[in-house]
């Protein structure tokens, strides 16, 4: 289906869902989908990186939006996972989530989640870019059953 059909891409995950599958088998297969596909920049009761947002309690968000943000990463973006486009002083340019401000100096993580901190005074120019830098078509780089089982795995709160 398209990007912006949810109803369709909905019926699609719950169809494959519905299969014939132990339980921890999905949750198994759904943990290793974001272990390859989403711990690189996201977080989830401490594991993985923490260059997007921590996806912990995710679930509490239905199942709907969560598929909407996967398939559409620019929908909704909170302000401070927007990044902050560096032009500094050597001329070379870094792009980063702002973390926080101390002692002349501005901390940022990128989005693989690597920390790294710039001087103020190193700062030519910084604009923040009003989009998610999240890659569009994740689901497009796995099987229609491991995309359920990741959507089906953050859908679900793990006690």
């Amino acid at each position: 289906p398209e990007p912006g059909d949810l109803d369709r891409w909905l019926a699609l995950l719950d169809a494959e869902s519905a299969k014939e599958r132990p339980p921890h088998r999905v949750a198994d297969r759904g943990r290793g989908a974001f272990h390859r596909h989403c711990a690189s920049c996201h977080r989830v009761d401490g594991f993985g990186k923490q260059g997007g947002p921590d996806l912990s309690t995710i679930h509490e968000r239905g199942k709907r939006h969560i598929l909407e943000s996967i398939l559409s990463p620019g929908a909704e973006v909170a302000p401070q996972y927007e990044p902050w486009q560096l032009t500094l002083a050597d001329r070379s340019s870094k792009i980063g989530f702002l973390l926080g401000q101390k002692g002349g100096n501005s901390f940022f993580a990128d989005i693989a989640g690597n920390e790294f901190q710039v001087g103020y005074r190193e700062i030519l120019r910084r604009a923040q870019i009003p989009m998610s830098l999240m890659p569009p078509g994740l689901a497009n780089l796995m099987e229609t059953g491991e995309f359920a089982d990741l959507v089906d795995w953050l859908s679900r709160g793990r006690d």
